[in-house]
């Protein structure tokens, strides 16, 4: 006799497998060159697994050292990084199916599923060799370990782990543990998962410092995990700023990246608002469309300008279109959640710290994206919540429910 497997994976495995199918043909429909920080990344890998050092880089050292791993075990083809990515996708819609079932019931779990197996961005995500798709996953599963019904000392050590590897990634991050405790608290007293979270904490930086101290004094000033964050700061604050991305002077990405922050520094000394200005505008790079639109992936990725604009219209709609649908049933799943004082309301805390720190740069989606989640948890809690409500409001007939009941049997 064959055991029937648990609901919850009998719910899953059709997203999964879909998700999975459509992830793998993408990546192998559309081959095209790394470009840009890609290139970076990837280099900086094979210098790594080539056993240089990594040195003092603009970039934090998370992505390359994980792509040094893996060409360490495999071959070093950035094809690797791809597949890599696609596997971690897959893993994380299960995790976030796994968070809509603790935080809900298993029809939230099934609609997250769906949602993250059929995302145009989710699909997209995995053809670059970014690091977006490995942050999300280990943001995923620090909320799925902190979220424990029963969190012991070995989630905290895991969760310290996690926290250094996200550091290495995006530097904000390695306040991870103490943001998780205002946003998603273990299921202690308050008392108990504080001591538990701050231990986590200490462990986390304890991880990193030996890397900060060695590149501080190789560098010959305090590096906090990369040197991007200056001219990040010039990008999104000069002068000519708009609010996202603008290419910087030659030469301000290493050499005058001290003196790019220093400038901007200076003239936001002499006019305060410009910083506020910049805001609504940042804002909206942050959260009015989607990450990798049609310029990011066909255009620039391709080295191509004969693309008919049309077709490139038509590719950030079908990227943003979905996205909008989701933002506005997370919306309404998080009044929801507000009205109702549920746990996914804290979890947009999460949420909202990723925004406010790169708020301090300049807005573009992909910085968003990392935390998509807690933005498609919040739309399925909603969208459950908007069919319940069409269910009491339209009854099934009593024949109908007696033949439903039948087929069931």
């Amino acid at each position: 006799m064959i055991p029937t497997l648990p609901r919850f994976w009998r719910l899953i495995i059709p997203p999964l497998l879909v998700g999975a199918i459509l992830r793998v043909l993408w990546l192998l429909i559309w081959p095209r060159p790394l470009i840009y920080d890609e290139m970076d990344y990837h280099n900086l890998a094979l210098r790594l697994l080539s056993g240089e050092g990594y040195g003092v880089q603009l970039f934090p050292p998370g992505w390359p050292l994980i792509l040094s791993y893996l060409y360490r075990i495999t071959v070093p083809d950035s094809m690797i990084g791809l597949g890599f990515n696609v596997l971690l996708s897959l893993v994380t819609l299960v995790l976030i199916a796994g968070l809509a079932l603790r935080l809900a019931d298993h029809t939230t779990a099934a609609i997250s599923a769906w949602i993250v197996a059929l995302m145009p961005s989710y699909l997209v995500a995995n053809t670059l060799l970014m690091y977006e798709v490995w942050a999300q996953f280990l943001l995923v599963l620090a909320v799925w370990l902190t979220l424990h019904r029963t969190t012991t000392m070995h989630d905290m050590v895991a969760l310290a782990a996690i926290t250094a590897l996200l550091a290495l990634v995006r530097p904000f991050w390695l306040v991870l543990p103490l943001v998780l405790w205002l946003a998603a608290p273990p299921p202690h007293q308050p008392r108990h998962s504080l001591i538990m979270m701050l231990m986590a904490q200490t462990m986390a930086v304890l991880l990193v410092l030996p890397y900060m101290v060695v590149l501080s004094r190789t560098y010959g000033a305090f590096v906090p995990l990369g040197l991007n964050g200056n001219v990040n700061f010039w990008i999104g604050n000069n002068p000519q700023a708009t609010g996202t991305f603008m290419p910087p002077p030659y030469g301000y990405w290493i050499t005058l990246s001290a003196q790019a922050r220093d400038a901007t520094l200076l003239y936001l000394q002499e006019h305060p608002m410009h910083f506020f200005r910049l805001l609504p505008l940042k804002l909206y790079h942050l959260l009015g469309y989607e990450a990798y639109t049609g310029d990011w992936v066909f255009l620039q990725a391709a080295h191509n300008d004969a693309f008919d604009p049309h077709f490139l219209a038509t590719i950030d709609w079908v990227l943003n279109i979905p996205y909008w649908i989701i933002s506005g049933l997370a919306g309404l799943g998080l009044t929801l959640a507000l009205a109702h004082r549920h746990t996914l309301g804290r979890l947009w805390l999460l949420f909202g710290f990723n925004i406010a720190t790169y708020l301090i740069f300049f807005g573009v989606p992909r910085f968003r994206w990392t935390l998509q989640f807690v933005m498609i948890l919040s739309a399925a809690y909603a969208l459950r919540w908007l069919v319940a409500m069409w269910q009491q409001r339209h009854p099934p007939s009593v024949a109908r429910l007696a033949a439903w009941r039948r087929m069931r049997l």
